[in-house]
């Protein structure tokens, strides 16, 4: 295929002088949008009033239009499937195989099958070629290929495979009108098909020829090479440098073209909205327009109002997940003009996340309609429970059991969503206008299906549904923005004053690809099947490559030497030349090769360092308000707040006083504070009954079994009341079993201690105080012992004795439960010891902050040995990470006025309203705190590390 060079300019204008003979076909949907638009604002700017729609199509529009016309001369009698019909035909030919029926996954099957069927016909090879070939996998083919070609000749239907095939094979006798000129452009590769398809109409007398645009102005810039230090670093770089363009000239139209696109949107997104339209960045902003567009679609499940439109159908036809309910709750979007409040919305879903008794997994609507009944009676949230309601009874009016042809079930289905109001149907702008066309044509192809398939049940349907909605990209036409982002076969065709190829190296460019699995090796190479023959792969690769470098006025070629980031980044940089695509360097053998930061310099302006004098001129001034004290009494959570405020004076803030704790996780069984709150539970009870050492001594392994089991089952008695699925009474009865192990380790932890009395299990404190701050405490056990009392505090994980030290302690529960306490006079109830009491699965034992010689061991037999041995229990001596020293009774009162201190001045700390962002340890502190959205301490530590990240590179220069 030889293509003739022209600029967009004389396209237009020979197109203009034959507007009736001439007809322009384009390789892809966007460049004939593209030249449509080019074309019209040509006419535009001539003064025109008015003026004849020019004939520019893609490939396929244009195919059908001949087939149309085809048919409408009676010449084609057959039905020409589309590709959802011809999808759900080899569906139907596979299932009936008896290898292929039995394939773990039939549907990616018969689409691979469809592939290799699309591609043997655009190759001209015949199913006869395949006969006898020694291949397992091709031998499998011919037999479905063959079966599906009597099924379509049978019922007279035509493979959209063939369509070129059929039109040239009646064009040459056919009399009907045909353009004198078919200009096509953006033709990368020509297949056998499309060939003969040309040499018909070339018979016919139709000039067909082939073309190859190109930027106006001749006089091209030389091209430039640009290697950036990471791909964030790249991105940044082409968005600066299309900022500098457009700042000069609004009216440039810029190309940047990606080999990955689909795997670079999201990056390529934000950095491009952050640089080119900060003001997209704030969540008030509506509708507001992007300068840049992607030709890469989204998948239409992935947008809101289709997953919306999804998730509702599939509650009708069963329990859907906790997440997609929870989304549905917050984002569903439907019904929003009755029910607007976001924030009721979001109490709703909070709600629901923290109900009681749920196990998670799949949620009907019957139950969740319950809940939501149960759950208050809130104007805010019932003209959502209105709508349920009304979806609920739509459902049953239309009884989802029956069998109904596929037209059928596409009415039900807009009568569904028509009863939920959902929000796409009353569409207000151009975006949800396209939208909803596009979902009405997706409808139409499911509609469609009934030429192909009989009756089939609702959940049928829905996989079908979703399965359309999961291949079908949508993309917003007409927007015309400056910036196109595309690959590189979306950019066959278009023009642009200034192109930036990005991600050009080696391991991206040229494409890597499979060949077809089910076609012979040799005859795809005979036929230059893409990925089939290296030679030819190359010559393609080499040919694109110079269009590309040849599409623009100004053309920029970036690579990254990594992808990750520069603190993930290996510190060694592989050589640029090696990195680099060599197609490139073919095509541009001379062209010297920059780096980011000379070519673009204003994307890496100098950042101020902690010494430097431009600290004060770069960063942003906030006056520093006012802290504002505590305003009650009492703090809610215990001496949680000592905690937080420990931890990070700014979460104890948000959390305790603005109320910003972070959402409950969804997950199936019982959540990890749920199964802490049992085991609380069953210890309460069984210590009330026991009571003592020597009773616990007393019972035999089979009472206490026996009477774990029973304090187990009334602890989750609630959970098996609400658990309908079988699913979740097996879930319950396991993890029953597996508390009861548990529970049976630690008692003989237990057991290996000196003689206690139980006294207090789950005791409030007496009108605990810090600092004038009121709170509810409960102590988990209280243990009376011979020197006095020890306080007990059960964890589920691995706890560290260091994490009560220190002025600000990670656990300071137990030192404060010490402080708070109000013995009564006597030795007895003196502080005697304090520990964290482990019930991890792997890690049962105490955990020994301070105590008494002998509080929690069997004293040594050996005097000598009892002196220099560590107090701790046996069964703790591997696990803990601190054999702790015995202390006096001096040294025990010496600590508690240490932890009185050091607790105090963090409760004045917090009602003094201190909310510095502080964290105690950064990743560590920071690593489960829900409060970075408010405090941005993630921007702030960016901010550090690229300054020190500055500081070592101007010192190593």
């Amino acid at each position: 295929m030889q293509a003739a060079t022209r600029t967009e300019q004389e396209l237009l204008e020979t197109l203009q002088k034959n507007i009736d003979g001439a007809i322009v076909v384009t390789n892809t949907v966007r460049a004939a949008r593209s030249l449509r638009q080019r074309y019209n604002q040509r006419q535009h700017a001539s003064g025109n009033a008015g003026w004849m729609t020019p004939r520019i199509l893609a490939w396929e529009p244009w195919l059908s239009t001949l087939w149309d016309a085809g048919v409408l001369c009676g010449t084609e009698t057959r039905v020409l499937l589309t590709n959802v019909q011809e999808l759900e035909l080899w569906q139907r030919v596979l299932a009936q195989d008896e290898v292929a029926g039995k394939t773990f996954s039939a549907p990616a099957l018969a689409e691979l099958a469809q592939r290799s069927w699309h591609q043997m016909h655009q190759y001209r090879i015949s199913p006869g070629q395949l006969r006898g070939d020694s291949s397992v996998d091709t031998n499998a083919f011919y037999r479905w290929a063959t079966e599906f070609e009597n099924v379509c000749r049978k019922s007279s239907f035509l493979s959209p495979s063939l369509v070129e095939a059929a039109i040239a094979q009646w064009i040459p006798t056919q009399e009907m009108a045909l353009p004198e000129n078919i200009f096509l452009v953006g033709f990368d590769r020509v297949t056998p098909a499309q060939a003969r398809l040309i040499d018909a109409l070339n018979a016919r007398g139709c000039s067909t020829d082939f073309l190859e645009l190109r930027p106006a102005n001749t006089s091209l810039s030389n091209p430039a090479i640009v290697s950036a230090r990471t791909g964030e670093e790249e991105i940044a770089s082409a968005a600066h440098w299309i900022r500098r363009i457009l700042l000069k000239d609004p009216t440039q139209r810029i190309g940047v073209i990606v080999p990955s696109l689909e795997e670079l949107m999201g990056p390529i997104d934000a950095t491009f909205r952050r640089v080119l339209a900060p003001s997209t960045m704030d969540v008030r902003a509506k509708h507001t327009l992007v300068p840049y567009e992607f030709s890469l679609g989204i998948p239409m499940h992935r947008l809101q109002p289709i997953r919306t439109a999804l998730s509702l159908l599939q509650w009708l036809e069963g329990a859907i997940p906790s997440e997609d309910v929870s989304w549905l709750l917050v984002h569903g979007g439907f019904n929003a003009g009755q029910d607007g409040s976001r924030d009721a919305r979001a109490r709703l879903d909070r709600r629901f996340r923290e109900r009681e008794f749920q196990l998670g997994g799949p949620v009907s609507l019957p139950t969740f309609l319950q809940w939501l009944s149960q759950s208050g009676s809130r104007e805010e949230i019932s003209a959502f429970r209105e709508v349920l309601n009304r979806l609920s009874i739509a459902a049953q009016r239309h009884r989802l059991e029956k069998l109904r042809s596929f037209a059928e079930w596409r009415e039900i289905i807009e009568d569904l969503l028509a009863a939920a109001e959902w929000r796409l149907l009353a569409a207000s702008g151009s975006a949800d206008y396209q939208l909803l066309q596009r979902w009405n044509a997706l409808l139409n192809d499911l509609s469609s299906l009934n030429g192909v398939s009989g009756p089939l049940r609702f959940p049928a349907v829905l996989d079908k549904l979703e399965h359309l909605a999961a291949h079908t990209l949508f993309t917003l036409e007409g927007g015309d923005a400056p910036v196109q982002i595309l690959g590189i076969s979306e950019s066959a065709g278009l023009v642009f004053d200034s192109v930036w190829w990005m991600h050009a190296k080696a391991s991206e460019w040229p494409a890597r690809g499979k060949a077809q699995p089910f076609l012979p090796w040799n005859l795809q190479r005979e036929t230059h099947m893409p990925y089939a023959d290296p030679t030819e792969d190359y010559a393609f690769a080499l040919r694109t490559t110079k269009r590309i470098l040849a599409s623009g006025k100004t053309v920029v070629v970036s690579f990254a030497l990594q992808d990750s980031d520069a603190a993930n980044a290996s510190a060694h940089m592989p050589d640029r030349e090696i990195v680099l695509a060599p197609l490139i360097r073919e095509v541009l053998p001379n062209t010297p090769m920059s780096i980011a930061e000379e070519f673009v310099p204003e994307c890496f302006q100098v950042q101020p360092t902690r010494n430097s004098s431009q600290l004060e001129t770069n960063l942003e001034h906030i006056e520093q308000e006012a802290a504002v004290p505590f305003q009650g009494t009492e703090v809610r959570g215990g001496v949680r707040f000592l905690e937080l405020h420990a931890a990070c004076p700014f979460r104890a803030f948000a959390e305790l006083r603005l109320g910003t704790r972070p959402l409950a996780e969804l997950d199936t069984g019982l959540s990890p504070g749920v199964q802490g709150t049992v085991i609380h539970r069953v210890l309460d009870q069984f210590w009330r009954e026991t009571k003592s050492r020597k009773n616990l001594l007393a019972s035999t392994v089979e009472q206490l079994e026996e009477n774990l089991r029973g304090h187990i089952r009334r602890a989750l008695e609630e959970f098996f009341q609400h658990a309908t699925e079988p699913w979740q009474k097996t879930l319950l009865d396991i993890e029953a079993e597996r508390l009861e192990q548990r529970l049976m380790a630690w008692l003989e932890t237990d057991k290996q201690r000196t003689d206690f009395t139980v006294i207090g299990t789950e005791a409030s404190l007496d009108n605990p105080q810090l600092a004038g701050i009121k709170m509810q405490c409960r102590v988990d056990r209280i243990d009376q012992v011979e020197q006095g009392i020890v306080l007990l505090d059960y964890k589920m994980g691995v706890v560290d004795r260091n994490s009560c030290e220190g002025d600000r302690p990670d656990q300071p529960q137990l030192p404060a439960y010490a402080v708070l306490r109000k013995p009564a006079l006597g030795t007895q109830s003196a502080l005697a010891g304090v520990a964290f009491a482990g019930l991890h699965p792997r890690k049962v034992g105490f955990t020994v902050v301070r105590s008494l010689p002998s509080i929690f061991s069997m004293p040594s037999k050996s005097p000598e040995a009892a002196g220099a041995e560590a107090d701790v229990v046996p069964e703790a001596r591997s696990t803990s990470r601190w054999n702790p020293t015995a202390l006096t009774p001096e040294e025990m009162q010496s600590q508690m006025e240490i932890w009185s201190a050091s607790l105090t001045r963090l409760a004045e700390e917090f009602r003094a309203g201190a909310a510095i962002v502080d964290p105690k340890k950064h990743e560590e502190t920071c690593k489960y705190c829900a409060q970075a959205l408010i405090c941005r301490i993630g921007e702030a530590a960016g901010a550090i590390e690229s300054t020190i990240g500055e500081e070592d590179r101007e010192s190593n220069s």
